[in-house]
């Protein structure tokens, strides 16, 4: 890049600070600072960031807040609060996790998904993040913000159906940030605080919520009188059937909710603990005796599941019999949707095979690199002659093609194989309707192409103009 043209950019900048009337803040602008190949400015990646998807906007701009970069607390919170106002225009707006299917691999269409969801770019893992960040620099602040959420999530019912569920931790171990900061010790005694957590007690919506609510009781040091509020208004919220088998049962069985609320009612015996051991003696059993999803039901006496051994050792006094539970309606399976089934995909895998085989018997020669070389080709054509048809959606192609791209890369020795793969790929993904259609998805492939090599992913990713690979290079030379 030319002198001059810096000069020009930053001139812009300056400009563009000075019409704001705000000294030290990044101006919003729709004109991205030129890409410099090794140096890269705070400037260049927020303004670079104001242009990407609102996903990868937010998590960059609260990691720049965060970073030990120098920027003054006032820009720190300017930075904070758009990354919460982008955190509401991503497209999924809640963390989800897989459900485990017995005898169901992770080779599944909402398999990947979980692995996107696992990057937390997710609305309310966004606003998780930020509110944290909000902390140290305004702690009032960072108290409405929490005040807003109300603890109302919006956690619809998950469908026997669907293997997913909701992911909620985040927000509740934020909200336990905030109030454990937020509070002097005056606005303590009058209830102050304990009138801030009781929204994220009261306003339960799905069974997801109860593993993050009963760690909010144990983990937090509460006064007396506070403890008794908070746990008076989390057992009103439990006595009831929510209506979702689907999220009830995973969280039985992966949240540790046991566990949990025999840590809570442990001890020498109080009303509070009390009051939430019968509660949860209800919730049980309300939802116990509910319709259940199919692989969920407790069909035959002789085969109870684990969890309902260790709730009778709780409530040894109150157990929970077969004839409660057993025999109840059974709603729809899981509709999973395998991949790798499809004629095409067969056929990549044969030729993905033949490639890496090349050479492993009898040492690499010449030949073997012109062999290899020629089915490359030919892998990358069939490659992109895959297009979606009505068996399967465009995620279902999409993650299949990263996948094979992933091992074709892995297996290649080469060079200027990898080079050509990588083009290939970085092509493919630069044009792929999933980079709007669900970009969390997207950008899973395209960080771990990132991450696999950095060197080849900048060297080969310069030759196509994409605003996510341009800011995930800079990110990455800022280590960020």
């Amino acid at each position: 890049m030319s002198t001059k043209l810096i000069g020009f950019a930053v001139s812009i900048y300056i400009l563009a600070a000075f019409a704001a009337g705000q000294k030290g803040v990044i101006p919003r602008t729709d004109a991205a600072l030129p890409e410099s190949p090794r140096v890269v400015s705070t400037e260049a990646i927020i303004l670079n960031a104001r242009l990407a998807p609102p996903e990868l906007a937010s998590d960059t701009l609260i990691k720049i807040a965060t970073s030990g970069l120098n920027l003054r607390n006032y820009d720190r919170k300017f930075l904070i609060e758009e990354a919460i106002k982008l955190a509401r225009e991503v497209k999924n707006p809640v963390r989800m996790r897989l459900v485990p299917i017995q005898g169901v691999a992770v080779d599944t269409e909402t398999g990947y998904l979980n692995y996107a969801f696992e990057l937390k770019l997710d609305g309310l893992s966004l606003m998780s993040r930020a509110i944290k960040a909000m902390v140290p620099l305004d702690r009032t602040r960072a108290r409405h913000l929490i005040f807003l959420l109300n603890g109302k999530l919006g956690l619809g019912r998950i469908a026997c159906g669907d293997t997913l569920t909701y992911d909620v931790s985040d927000i509740y171990s934020t909200v336990m940030d905030v109030a454990k900061a937020g509070f002097t010790k005056k606005e303590i005694e009058t209830g102050s605080r304990a009138l801030f957590l009781l929204p994220w007690l009261e306003n339960l919506e799905s069974p997801a919520q109860v593993g993050p609510a009963l760690d909010l009781l144990i983990e937090f040091s509460l006064q007396p009188n506070e403890r008794e509020l908070l746990t008076s208004f989390l057992s009103r919220s439990l006595r009831r059937n929510f209506g979702d088998d689907r999220s009830f049962t995973f969280s039985i069985e992966r949240d540790q909710i046991l566990s949990k609320i025999a840590r809570l009612i442990s001890g020498p015996a109080a009303p509070s603990k009390i009051e939430i051991k019968s509660a949860f003696r209800e919730y049980l059993g309300l939802n116990l005796g509910s319709p259940r999803c199919k692989g969920n039901e407790i069909a035959n006496e002789s085969k109870i599941p684990a969890y309902a051994a260790d709730i009778n050792r709780i409530y040894f006094d109150d157990p929970i019999k077969f004839e409660l539970v057993g025999d109840m309606d059974v709603a729809e399976s899981p509709k999973v949707r395998f991949l790798w089934t499809s004629e095409m995909a067969r056929k990549l895998m044969q030729q993905l095979r033949a490639i890496r085989l090349i050479g492993q018997s009898n040492g690499q020669t010449p030949d073997d690199s012109d062999q290899r070389y020629e089915k490359i080709i030919s892998l990358l054509e069939l490659l992109d002659s895959w297009k979606a048809d009505g068996d399967e959606p465009d995620s279902a192609i999409f993650n299949q093609k990263c996948i094979v791209y992933r091992t074709l890369l892995s297996s290649v020795p080469e060079s200027n194989d990898k080079k050509l793969v990588t083009r290939s790929y970085l092509r493919y993904l630069s044009s792929a309707p999933m980079q709007k259609t669900n970009f969390i998805e997207w950008y899973l492939h395209v960080k771990h192409l990132a991450n696999v090599d950095f060197k080849l992913f900048e060297e080969m990713s310069s030759e196509i103009p994409n605003q996510t690979f341009i800011l995930l290079k800079q990110l990455k030379l800022v280590k960020l």
